[in-house]
């Protein structure tokens, strides 16, 4: 059944109340605009209403952050598709910006957040575990956080690759998790867990499964309110698809680069029980090959420096310095002694220097679209984007620069009382053209000056 939508930015309210320790209260006819945000760096969702009040909910309710808010947005009348449709509930936590307006009424803006954040705040976590991460993932949501393992409360939950005994040293639940996924490695041995609370829940998913996944939408950047002669479905779906604005917020920053590791670093290990030393060199194409990408090309600078060598061989560049014990595993005599000393170890060296170098190049092409509001845009997602050149002298139909697919890093839905926008900021770790070797003699005439 398609959707009745008649206009991109419309909506319908069919429940916007507040839930006190008196009563419950139906605020639709007091917001000024409502703000939902949601990002695959932040462990749950999150956002804020203003109220314009002429009724005195504060001082007659006596707000004091015990409340819940539901929010239920559909985009169709007639409420047929789920996807396009919002319904949460949430926790206010604060409440700010208070001020006069007239005699009869105030403004202010109350803040909301998934109530198990409020829970995380609360507690602490301080015990020994031993297995995989994502079964401890596990155990962090369902039995600290009680979230039960449902359809829109848990997404996925990706596994991990060996088996860890460590300690989570007094933390709350989400700053485990934090914890967690700065230490967890996928199948191929690569640092790039999130966690993240989106429209279908939470998740403990690998940046390569994000990347990997098809687009949920084919972003158009056409020019608007031109006159089309084929009013129907398509001119509806291309408008609602098609950006109202954008802005890049980044394309690439070489210094930031060489400092995060993304052409290459070396990690020194030392083993203060063996008594060992080892270094680990680690250049792009090592972390590339193992990775799944949104685009097949990688999107990183090739240019050689003045002594003609390729950044992936400057390891200099970026270098860590943390405990291992990868080298007890090779060790008879631990082996043959405490063999769980000698199988269960941290792989500092898969993680220390990796993890920051693979979000580094991530967060490098970044862009912040306007579109029309739309539900079904959440983070973790992936979008194309379908740039067109404005200089086609050249035969490229495509802008390569910022053509092809990005994951979806943030989205935040802004609602007013006449319309829904929904601001998407969008990053990829690759591109959808090969970058060319520069081996110019312009270039390196330039790199020896």
């Amino acid at each position: 059944m398609t959707l009745d939508i008649r206009q991109s930015t419309q909506f319908t309210i069919k429940q916007l109340a507040l839930v006190t320790k008196v009563r419950s209260v139906d605020i639709t006819g007091l917001y000024e605009e409502i703000n939902l945000f949601d990002s695959v760096v932040m462990p749950c969702m999150s956002g804020n209403i203003v109220i314009r009040d002429a009724v005195g909910l504060t001082a007659n309710l006596l707000l004091d952050g015990s409340e819940y808010i539901i929010v239920k947005i559909t985009k169709d009348d007639l409420g047929n598709g789920t996807h396009f449709n919002y319904d949460r509930t949430f926790r206010i936590y604060k409440q700010t910006n208070r001020k006069n307006i007239n005699q009869n009424s105030e403004m202010y803006v109350l803040h909301f957040v998934s109530s198990e954040l409020i829970f995380s705040e609360q507690q602490k976590i301080n015990q020994h575990f031993k297995g995989n991460y994502h079964t401890l993932a596990k155990l962090v949501l369902n039995d600290y956080l009680k979230v039960p393992f449902q359809a829109s409360k848990i997404g996925i939950i990706e596994p991990t690759s060996g088996i860890h005994s460590t300690i989570v040293p007094n933390l709350s639940p989400f700053n485990t998790m934090n914890w967690i996924i700065k230490r967890a490695v996928d199948m191929n041995g690569l640092p790039n867990y999130l966690f993240y609370q989106n429209k279908i829940g939470y998740n403990f998913v690998s940046l390569s499964t994000l990347l990997s996944a098809a687009s949920i939408m084919d972003i158009n950047f056409r020019p608007k309110n031109l006159p089309n002669i084929n009013e129907n479905e398509d001119s509806m779906k291309d408008e609602f698809t098609g950006a109202r604005d954008y802005k890049i917020l980044s394309q690439f920053n070489v210094l930031d680069s060489i400092r995060d590791g993304v052409y290459a670093g070396k990690f020194i290990g030392f083993d203060p029980l063996m008594r060992k030393k080892q270094t680990h060199k680690v250049n792009f194409n090592d972390i590339w090959d193992k990775s799944k990408h949104a685009n097949k090309y990688r999107s990183v600078s090739t240019a050689y420096n003045r002594s003609g060598i390729d950044p992936g061989e400057m390891y200099d560049g970026k270098v860590s310095m943390f405990p291992f014990s990868s080298t007890r595993i090779n060790n008879a005599y631990t082996v043959k002694n405490d063999i769980a000393t000698a199988t269960i170890i941290d792989n500092t060296h898969n993680y220390i220097l990796q993890r920051k170098s693979i979000f580094s190049n991530l967060m490098q092409n970044r862009i912040q679209i306007t579109l029309p509001g739309n539900f079904a845009l959440s983070s973790g997602f992936n979008v194309s984007l379908d740039m067109k050149s404005r200089f086609n002298d050249n035969g490229e139909p495509n802008d390569d620069s910022v053509f092809g697919k990005y994951l979806i890093i943030a989205s935040r839905h802004v609602i007013k009382y006449d319309r829904h926008e929904t601001i998407l900021e969008v990053a990829t770790d690759s591109s959808s053209k090969v970058f060319a070797t520069s081996t110019s003699t312009e270039l390196n005439n330039a790199a020896n000056a």
